[in-house]
Protein backbone atom coordinates (compact mmCIF):
# COMPACT_ATOMS: atom_id res chain seq x y z
CA UNK A 1 0.00 0.00 0.00
CA UNK A 2 1.51 3.30 -1.02
CA UNK A 3 1.63 6.21 1.06
CA UNK A 4 -0.57 8.78 0.48
CA UNK A 5 -0.24 11.70 -1.70
CA UNK A 6 -0.78 15.55 -0.97
CA UNK A 7 -0.75 17.73 -4.08
CA UNK A 8 -0.69 21.90 -4.21
CA UNK A 9 0.81 24.47 -6.05
CA UNK A 10 0.57 28.40 -6.95
CA UNK A 11 -2.20 30.65 -7.69
CA UNK A 12 -1.00 30.58 -11.88
CA UNK A 13 0.01 26.49 -11.92
CA UNK A 14 3.81 27.43 -12.55
CA UNK A 15 4.99 25.49 -9.52
CA UNK A 16 3.46 22.48 -8.17
CA UNK A 17 4.30 20.44 -5.23
CA UNK A 18 3.59 16.55 -3.81
CA UNK A 19 3.77 15.43 -0.30
CA UNK A 20 3.77 11.89 0.66
CA UNK A 21 3.27 10.11 3.83
CA UNK A 22 0.89 11.70 7.00
CA UNK A 23 2.04 15.88 8.11
CA UNK A 24 4.05 15.83 11.52
CA UNK A 25 1.30 18.91 12.34
CA UNK A 26 -0.95 21.42 11.20
CA UNK A 27 -0.33 25.22 13.03
CA UNK A 28 -1.60 28.78 12.57
CA UNK A 29 0.97 30.75 12.59
CA UNK A 30 0.42 34.51 13.70
CA UNK A 31 4.13 36.24 13.89
CA UNK A 32 5.08 38.71 11.69
CA UNK A 33 7.09 37.68 9.08
CA UNK A 34 4.52 35.13 8.29
CA UNK A 35 2.02 37.26 7.98
CA UNK A 36 4.41 39.87 5.70
CA UNK A 37 4.89 37.27 3.79
CA UNK A 38 1.62 35.59 3.08
CA UNK A 39 0.00 39.42 2.62
CA UNK A 40 -2.76 37.40 5.34
CA UNK A 41 -3.83 37.98 9.25
CA UNK A 42 -1.89 34.58 10.23
CA UNK A 43 -0.63 31.83 7.85
CA UNK A 44 -1.85 27.88 8.10
CA UNK A 45 1.36 25.72 7.73
CA UNK A 46 1.36 21.54 7.30
CA UNK A 47 4.85 20.30 7.97
CA UNK A 48 6.11 17.31 6.14
CA UNK A 49 9.44 15.71 6.30
CA UNK A 50 11.22 16.99 3.71
CA UNK A 51 12.10 13.76 2.12
CA UNK A 52 8.10 13.50 1.63
CA UNK A 53 8.29 16.88 -0.67
CA UNK A 54 9.08 17.19 -4.18
CA UNK A 55 8.55 20.02 -6.31
CA UNK A 56 6.62 18.22 -9.74
CA UNK A 57 6.14 21.50 -11.49
CA UNK A 58 8.69 23.96 -11.75
CA UNK A 59 10.70 25.17 -9.10
CA UNK A 60 10.11 27.66 -6.39
CA UNK A 61 12.28 30.60 -5.61
CA UNK A 62 13.66 31.09 -2.10
CA UNK A 63 14.45 34.19 -0.09
CA UNK A 64 16.01 33.81 3.24
CA UNK A 65 13.43 35.61 5.70
CA UNK A 66 16.48 35.45 8.40
CA UNK A 67 19.38 33.55 9.29
CA UNK A 68 17.83 30.54 10.29
CA UNK A 69 14.79 30.08 7.92
CA UNK A 70 14.01 30.37 3.52
CA UNK A 71 10.83 30.71 2.36
CA UNK A 72 9.92 29.14 -0.95
CA UNK A 73 7.24 31.48 -3.22
CA UNK A 74 6.47 31.37 -6.91
CA UNK A 75 8.45 33.98 -8.83
CA UNK A 76 5.76 34.37 -11.46
CA UNK A 77 2.81 34.62 -9.03
CA UNK A 78 4.15 35.56 -5.71
CA UNK A 79 2.16 32.98 -4.11
CA UNK A 80 3.73 31.53 -1.03
CA UNK A 81 4.47 28.53 -0.95
CA UNK A 82 7.06 26.96 1.95
CA UNK A 83 8.75 27.34 4.96
CA UNK A 84 12.39 26.04 6.26
CA UNK A 85 14.69 25.87 8.71
CA UNK A 86 18.08 26.12 6.72
CA UNK A 87 19.04 23.01 9.33
CA UNK A 88 16.03 21.80 9.95
CA UNK A 89 14.26 17.88 8.58
CA UNK A 90 10.88 19.36 8.03
CA UNK A 91 9.45 21.58 5.24
CA UNK A 92 6.27 22.96 6.02
CA UNK A 93 3.72 24.31 2.84
CA UNK A 94 0.85 26.67 3.50
CA UNK A 95 -2.24 24.90 3.90
CA UNK A 96 -4.38 27.28 1.78
CA UNK A 97 -1.97 26.02 -1.53
CA UNK A 98 -2.76 22.68 -0.74
CA UNK A 99 -5.72 20.58 -3.36
CA UNK A 100 -7.50 19.61 -0.62
CA UNK A 101 -6.97 22.42 2.20
CA UNK A 102 -9.70 20.97 3.96
CA UNK A 103 -8.25 17.38 4.85
CA UNK A 104 -5.31 19.63 6.94
CA UNK A 105 -6.91 21.60 10.36
CA UNK A 106 -4.97 23.19 12.77
CA UNK A 107 -3.90 21.80 15.80
CA UNK A 108 -2.40 24.10 17.34
CA UNK A 109 -1.65 28.08 17.16
CA UNK A 110 1.98 30.00 17.49
CA UNK A 111 3.24 33.46 17.88
CA UNK A 112 0.19 34.19 19.03
CA UNK A 113 1.93 37.38 21.37
CA UNK A 114 1.91 38.69 17.81
CA UNK A 115 -1.37 37.79 16.46
CA UNK A 116 -3.89 40.73 15.21
CA UNK A 117 -6.24 41.88 17.98
CA UNK A 118 -9.17 41.05 15.75
CA UNK A 119 -8.20 37.57 14.94
CA UNK A 120 -10.12 35.08 17.02
CA UNK A 121 -8.60 31.99 18.41
CA UNK A 122 -10.21 28.57 18.93
CA UNK A 123 -10.08 27.76 22.11
CA UNK A 124 -10.25 23.91 21.36
CA UNK A 125 -6.97 24.50 20.42
CA UNK A 126 -3.34 25.12 22.25
CA UNK A 127 -1.96 28.32 21.92
CA UNK A 128 1.11 29.35 22.20
CA UNK A 129 2.39 32.83 22.91
CA UNK A 130 5.80 32.10 21.35
CA UNK A 131 7.08 29.06 19.60
CA UNK A 132 5.48 25.69 20.45
CA UNK A 133 6.39 24.61 24.03
CA UNK A 134 6.84 28.23 25.68
CA UNK A 135 4.45 29.42 28.12
CA UNK A 136 1.25 28.05 28.90
CA UNK A 137 -0.30 26.48 25.57
CA UNK A 138 -2.87 25.15 27.19
CA UNK A 139 -6.76 26.48 25.05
Amino acid sequence: MSAPAHDGGCLCGAVRYRATGAPVRVTNCHCATCRRAAGAPFVTWVEFPAEAVAFTAGAPAWHGSSEAAERGFCAACGTALTFAYLDGETMDLTVATMDTPEDFPPEDNIWTESRLPWVALDPAIPAWPRGRGDGDGGA
